[in-house]
């Protein structure tokens, strides 16, 4: 996917290459929050989102456009 933003009143491009992930079953139950850290040392937190709670009024967005759907159609996709 290809995203072509502002941000801060500068214009940016990035490229992003998704993949599918299977993650070993049972690893991650009632995880709901992943803390790491940025190369830079900023703190970050990552969060399991169910897709019909992103893009909605008083969610979290989802960036860049575009990506809500393409998850949809790999989940809808799956057997």
């Amino acid at each position: 996917m290809e995203n072509i933003f502002t941000h801060e009143g500068q214009v940016g491009h990035e490229v992003l290459f998704l993949f599918p992930v299977a993650l070993p079953p049972g690893r991650f139950d009632g995880q709901e929050r992943f803390d790491f850290h940025e190369d830079c040392g900023t703190a970050c937190v990552a969060r399991w989102c169910d897709l019909d709670g992103l893009d909605v009024p008083g969610g979290p967005d989802l960036f860049p456009a575009g990506l809500k759907a393409r998850l949809r159609d790999a989940w809808d996709a799956q057997p």
